[in-house]
Parts: structure tokens; C-alpha cells; sequence
């Protein structure tokens, strides 16, 4: 299935971190175990969650390249 749909937000130009890139090895993030606590599907094969403060980002898992991102959804 494809990645869920970015959620745009006024705010998200502020973040350390772009879709389409590596995640900075200075942000801080924790692994989501329960993507459907957000109402998120299971994340595509070689794909996983995880949240930086408030919002959650799909990670490729062999390169770290954000491939997707919701804004403000963990709150």
C-alpha cells in the first residue's frame, strides 16, 4: 500500500529533518510500535515509523531516507 498522506502544516518548514533526505543523527526519535494508536496502516515492506516530538515519519530502513511525514498527529 502507498504511505500515508502528508499533512501539510504551517509549522513543518521549522523542523531539522526534510522528506526525501537522511534523518540528522541529531534528531532524537523513538520507534512506533503501534502505527494504529494513530490510526496509521502498517508501514510498506522495508519501511518503519517513528516519531520526532509531535509528529511521525516513515523511514526506509536500509538508508534512513524520510519518505514520508504527518505533522502534529502525535499529541
Amino acid at each position: 500500500p502507498p504511505p500515508p498522506p502528508v499533512q501539510a502544516s504551517h509549522r513543518h518548514y521549522d523542523r531539522p529533518w526534510r522528506v526525501g533526505r537522511s534523518l540528522p543523527r541529531t534528531v532524537t526519535y523513538y520507534e512506533v510500535a503501534t502505527p494504529q494508536r494513530y490510526k496509521l496502516a502498517p508501514p510498506p515492506r522495508g519501511h518503519r515509523y517513528v516519531r520526532v516530538g509531535n509528529d511521525i515519519l516513515l523511514l526506509a530502513i536500509s538508508t534512513g531516507i524520510i519518505a514520508n511525514a504527518i505533522y502534529d498527529i502525535a499529541r
